[in-house]
């Protein structure tokens, strides 16, 4: 993944989860939450980053005529110090 197309999704990221108060402490974002909320499967935040054209495509692959959710790849996003 580029260094460019990193950015981009790191922008929908934090745009997207400013709308869930809970994630962030101040203006920052709790990562240990958001993983948890991945590996949890929340629902409502899922839906969110996955609606978002870029971010979907980036972490879902289809397979036949199922979407697989790329939840690893998501945690590891914000493992490696993305999102802010």
């Amino acid at each position: 993944m580029s260094k460019s197309y990193k950015t981009e999704i790191m922008k929908r990221m934090n745009r997207t989860l400013k709308s869930f108060p809970e994630l962030w402490m101040n203006e920052t974002l709790n990562k240990t939450q958001v993983i948890h909320s991945i590996r949890s499967f929340d629902p409502k935040l899922l839906d969110k980053l996955l609606a978002d054209e870029l971010i979907g495509q980036t972490y879902t692959q289809n397979i036949g005529d199922v979407k697989v959710f790329k939840r690893q790849e998501l945690i590891d996003f914000f493992r490696e110090g993305n999102g802010r």
